[in-house]
């Protein structure tokens, strides 16, 4: 895992203002008229969060040349706006492929897992199944990163805040990026 190293607040606050651009410049990229409009706002703003917030972690033990895999459980809409916004794109110089999961065994053949809130139980499940194969998860309900997800999006006026459970991420053996850490609104292992 990086260690996290003070950083000046402008370093954090450029950043935070570089991923926030490229977000807002991915969103407004011209779509070709025959593509659906089907995904509301919020779905494609999440969307590009996930996809830039990607970039600022590593996996270990990934074959030469595989894909990253980005599977989304239980939210159509996500899974649509995030095919939008990685169409034709790479990450770390490999190819996007999103996966709409239907059972919370699946997330183990992702990188990265979406879950939408809903009963805990399937949740828990999802995280079991995630812990085990190095799968970074996100989710924007709330208590998220406490049950043992590693990323809970926070929505606010601004766009989306998070909070990262830095031993889940070290337990499912992945490298988040000091300057992602310092963005970080919450640490779950910081907390008493």
């Amino acid at each position: 895992m990086m260690v996290p190293r003070a950083r000046p607040r402008r370093a954090r606050t450029a950043l935070l203002a570089a991923v926030c651009l490229a977000s807002v410049a991915l969103l407004a990229a011209p779509r070709p008229l025959h593509a659906k409009q089907s995904a509301p706002p919020n779905a494609e703003s999440r969307a590009a969060f996930i996809y830039h917030f990607a970039q600022f972690v590593r996996w270990s033990g990934l074959p030469e040349g595989q894909p990253r895999v980005i599977g989304v459980f239980g939210n159509p809409p996500l899974a649509a706006a995030l095919e939008h916004v990685v169409r034709g794109r790479r990450l770390q110089g490999r190819p996007i492929v999103v996966r709409r999961l239907t059972s919370p065994s699946e997330v183990e053949t992702c990188q990265i897992a979406y879950i939408a809130a809903c009963q805990v139980s399937v949740v828990q499940a999802a995280l079991r199944a995630a812990s085990e194969a190095g799968v970074l998860t996100v989710s924007a309900a709330p208590g998220f990163d406490r049950i043992g997800g590693i990323v809970r999006l926070i929505p606010d006026e601004a766009g989306w805040r998070f909070a990262i459970n830095v031993p889940a991420a070290e337990r499912a053996g992945l490298s988040i990026s000091a300057q992602l850490l310092d963005l970080g609104i919450a640490d779950v292992s910081r907390k008493p």
